[in-house]
């Protein structure tokens, strides 16, 4: 280090002679490590943006060219070049640190309290295609790389220290990919409404199920929703009318439009090792297929590929270029260079864009996503829960929990991806999982960037509204329990993308009984499944 350097030269020794170098330092430790990337030895960019842009941080080496003789010793009184080196450019990110700093907060209690693999979040600006946050906890200390921080990685049995390391620095959000679940629905009903495949005064009769070839396809509402418009389809999440609706688009028009939102691409942001799409072929896909793929089963996107996606509808259907590096600066902080928001091409009509905000809107002041509801903003959402697949089939117990955010629906300021890998010993449900995550981070960001809370004279009357006492319905099934809080001015708080058998018993509640809680209230249900 600096300080024993220093001592040494004090002595002055004859023969010892200390040499100077560099070395990357990250004052923030762990905060966007993923993004960040590290530098090696040599300080190369090895990961993130640290390995995109090395060549601008790096700049040019400087050399000395010297005059030698044919056994290469430099000729005495001979001449001299120098070349003097340039130094590197600084990048400019659109990471707002006070967002990140939240967000890796957040996502580190999430899991802890979830007892979960990994929390990712992405925080996206949807009209310029900002990232404003991304973050993978568990992060990495950036100035100790090699050190592995986890007790799940260090538990590894039979497993080299450098995949531990490898799976430690993946950044879930573009390295990866995963079934999206009920989130991809809004691909689906996008389709429907700009195909014309679909009105808003279409209905749909879900008796529980739909049999597809040769298969039968259940609701998670195994007795069905009954007679649905399409916004409501949406809102109750409902698989036998996705099935209906991916039907009237076709497999061409279906693959289409994936391909207009960037669901067949990768999306191009500037973060190395980008991973992308895996999906049947387009010839080998059938009727069920088809039916799967319209609810988000058999088809597999990376984090970055669907948020871009549901940006895109967000931004009056414009998709817009993702991006972490706004601009380059030198050392005294002059700006070089500026890079403006790239719009790719316009994928869906305004009308078609505006009517899924307000079909967005109803499944957070409505439906399955109210987890995300804060009175006075008008918050969009579509909540996911999929199993994982393991080795090729799909792995009881193991989910993937999310939940897809946007704010305000009538002029999006942010769009917002929480997901939840393997939440352990809690309901893994994406509204009652991932759900908390999107409303605390919007009752944190909206404010900060300036948006103000309107409240409807609904909302006014909601805020004084009375308090009731929750009742006991533990050890009751789930249908006579749902009818004592609803006599109780209560709501079970049941997420739609899980089937509950019926005559379920609650084995446990939350709210606990005797609590008081406001009118109207979600109490959360825990069954013995």
């Amino acid at each position: 280090d600096k300080e024993t350097g220093d001592r040494i030269r004090e002595y002055n020794y004859s023969g010892v002679k200390v040499d100077e170098d560099y070395k990357r330092y990250y004052p923030y430790s762990k905060l966007c490590s993923k993004v960040l990337g590290f530098t090696g030895s040599d300080n190369q960019g090895i990961l993130g943006l640290e390995a995109k842009y090395d060549a601008y941080l790096s700049g040019t080496p400087g050399q000395i060219l010297t005059l030698t003789d044919a056994w290469g010793v430099e000729v005495k009184n001979g001449n001299e070049e120098r070349d003097e080196p340039e130094k590197g450019s600084n990048l400019y990110t659109s990471i707002d640190i006070n967002i990140q700093s939240y967000a890796q907060q957040l996502a580190q209690k999430t899991l802890e309290q979830k007892q979960a693999k990994s929390v990712s979040i992405i925080v996206m600006n949807p009209e310029n295609g900002e990232i404003l946050a991304m973050t993978n906890e568990p992060e990495y200390d950036l100035n100790n790389p090699y050190e592995l921080n986890s007790d799940l990685l260090i538990s590894s049995t039979g497993t080299s220290k450098m995949d531990l390391l490898n799976n430690m620095w993946r950044n879930f959000c573009i390295n990866d990919t995963y079934e999206p679940g009920s989130i991809f629905k809004m691909v689906t009903a996008t389709a429907a409404l700009e195909t014309g495949s679909v009105t808003l005064n279409d209905h749909f009769t879900c008796g529980g199920s739909a049999i597809v070839a040769d298969r039968k396809i259940r609701c998670h509402k195994t007795t069905g929703h009954g007679t649905q418009t399409f916004t409501q389809t949406v809102m109750n999440s409902c698989n036998p009318a996705f099935i209906e609706w991916g039907r009237r688009v076709g497999t061409e028009r279906f693959f289409e439009y994936m391909g207009k939102l960037g669901l067949l691409e990768k999306t191009g942001i500037d973060i190395a090792g980008e991973a992308s799409t895996i999906i049947h072929k387009q010839e080998n896909v059938g009727e069920v297929e088809l039916a799967t793929m319209s609810f988000g089963q058999s088809i597999s996107v990376t984090p970055m590929q669907l948020i871009r996606a549901i940006s895109t509808i967000a931004n009056d259907g414009k998709m817009m270029q993702p991006r972490v590096v706004k601009g380059y600066t030198d050392n005294k902080g002059n700006v070089i260079e500026e890079i403006e928001p790239k719009m790719i091409r316009q994928v869906v009509s305004e009308d078609t864009a505006d009517r899924m905000m307000k079909i967005a809107e109803s499944v957070v002041s409505k439906g399955g996503g109210h987890a995300a509801y804060i009175p006075g903003y008008r918050i969009g959402g579509k909540t996911g829960t999929a199993q994982k697949v393991v080795d090729g089939r799909y792995a009881q117990g193991k989910y993937i929990c999310s939940f897809m955010g946007i704010a305000p629906t009538d002029d999006p300021q942010i769009v917002v991806l929480a997901i939840v890998d393997e939440p352990t010993g809690v309901s893994a449900f994406g509204s009652t999982t991932a759900g908390p995550i999107i409303k605390e981070i919007m009752n944190e960001v909206l404010p900060y960037l300036g948006v103000e809370p309107v409240y409807t004279e609904e909302e006014k009357k909601e805020l004084q509204k009375n308090q009731v006492v929750v009742p006991d319905i533990r050890n009751l099934a789930i249908e006579d329990a749902v009818k004592i809080l609803e006599e109780s001015n209560l709501k079970a708080n049941l997420d739609p993308d899980i089937e509950i058998p019926e005559g379920s018993k609650v084995v446990d509640m939350f709210p606990k009984p005797g609590v008081k809680v406001d009118e109207n209230s979600s109490i959360m249900l825990y069954f013995n499944n």
